[in-house]
């Protein structure tokens, strides 16, 4: 009877520490950026070592990813996003990627290692961005309009080649010369 006693205590912390942890991760994610807002401007160094303002790099329609390498999903994520971005690229789609890994030699690795073309910047846990935008638990991405204005928020990774996301973000796009296909 005393060891049930005296381990009592430890198995309802134990309980505990799960119901919360699942309440974490079930949880809504709360991000400090909403449709309509301006995007918040901050100051990154980029995974190849110049810095810069990640207002410079928007004037066009962009998708802004966040992202970190050791999430399951983001090989898959990567390869995907990529694709879309190469094939509206000459229409003017910009994305931008800001890896929150730790290492940057990791994030540089997983760059190259999934021939990523877009812009990659580098926010070691997410630091310099999580006053103003949020601390993603997942895959987070947001669609900008040419004037830097949060067209769209999605907290779940997006299939950007789905009608309903393609088209949201080709009505930012210029259209194509005719004889560009």
């Amino acid at each position: 009877m005393q060891r049930w006693i005296a381990g009592g205590p430890a198995a309802l912390l134990v309980a505990a520490a799960v119901i919360v942890g699942f309440g974490y991760l079930r949880a809504k994610r709360a991000t400090h950026v909403r449709p309509g807002d301006a995007a918040p401007d901050v100051e990154l160094a980029s995974v190849e070592g110049a810095g810069g303002r990640l207002r410079d790099s928007l004037g066009a329609a962009t998708v802004v990813v966040f992202f970190d390498t050791r999430w399951p999903i983001m090989r898959r994520y990567a390869e995907l996003i990529e694709r879309f971005y190469r094939k509206y690229q000459r229409r003017g789609l910009r994305v931008i990627g800001v890896c929150l890994d730790d290492s940057k030699d990791a994030a540089r690795d997983f760059i190259q290692s999934q021939a990523i073309t877009f812009t990659v910047f580098h926010d070691p846990g997410g630091r310099a961005t999580q006053a103003a935008w949020g601390t993603p638990r997942g895959p987070e991405s947001y669609l900008l309009d040419a004037s830097g204005r949060v067209v769209a928020s999605f907290p779940e990774p997006v299939d950007w080649l789905r009608d309903e996301h393609r088209l949201q973000v080709e009505g930012l796009l210029p259209s194509p010369a005719p004889d560009a296909w």
